[in-house]
């Protein structure tokens, strides 16, 4: 109920920007939210996926609508385009429960014929931390601890008694900001180079070619990492580090 509460406030404001613009009845977007939300409980699932993404083609943008289109197709088979959609909509409300269950439960169906690299402790805990948290609102912690240092350094020189612990507060302070650094640049490399394998099963070349030699298999849902695009072909790491070519069509950025 209330994620659908906060759809219905989402496409009243892009409603009251349609008429400014003379927007046709057809393309209004809270036409189009009622006939995809119809569309999702009668299992008419194409109209409901053409429908969300009629509204996300006109920038009404929102980790709900991903999480609904992610659901559509889910619900479709589509496995490799549910769980993109779900990481989409990760960045943008990443404390939804719903979502991660669903996001979690999709990932579980994904076949897998490699072991993920165990990462370190650094890097667990700036995961961790990082998806409970958008990159505004990583933005916003560091120049909140930010102005509370210099606000704290500066008090140091009216308060005799605060310049005994400032050589602890600094650190703390200065700790925690490199770790939120930290945490953003992560975020904004997932933004930029996370992609997820949309077709059924894609083999990966040693090289850029039809006629190169297979290195390894992906499967539909499998999420890698762009690293180098070349025409028709992208150049991907595995969650275990193996690196190889695909076909572009066997791909989709989070963030294209």
């Amino acid at each position: 109920m209330r994620r659908t509460i906060i759809l219905i406030i989402i496409f009243l404001v892009g409603l009251g920007s349609s008429f400014l613009l003379g927007e046709g009845e057809e393309d209004n977007p809270i036409r189009l939210f009622i006939k995809a939300k119809t569309s999702y409980s009668l299992s008419n699932y194409d109209e409901a996926i053409k429908a969300y993404e009629q509204i996300l083609s006109k920038c009404l943008e929102s980790g709900n609508l991903y999480y609904n289109l992610g659901n559509a197709y889910f619900k479709k088979g589509q496995l490799g385009r549910a769980i993109l959609n779900y990481k989409r909509a990760r960045f943008l409300i990443p404390r939804d429960s719903d979502l991660m269950a669903n996001y979690h439960f999709a990932l579980s169906l994904v076949k897998q014929n490699f072991s993920q690299v165990n990462k370190g402790l650094v890097n667990k805990i700036i995961d961790g931390y990082g998806q409970k948290l958008t990159l505004d609102e990583m933005c916003i912690i560091i120049l909140l601890l930010y102005v509370g240092l210099i606000i704290i350094i500066i008090l140091s020189f009216y308060f005799t008694k605060l310049k005994k612990y400032i050589i602890f507060i600094t650190p703390v302070f200065v700790l925690l900001i490199l770790l939120n650094i930290m945490t953003l640049l992560s975020a904004v490399k997932q933004i930029e180079r996370a992609a997820v394998i949309i077709e059924k099963e894609v083999d990966s070349k040693f090289e850029p070619f039809d006629s190169a030699t297979t290195y390894f298999r992906l499967f539909e849902g499998a999420e890698v990492f762009v690293l180098e695009e070349k025409s028709e072909w992208c150049k991907i790491e595995r969650a275990d580090g193996k690196i190889g070519w695909i076909s572009r069509s066997a791909l989709e950025k989070i963030y294209p």
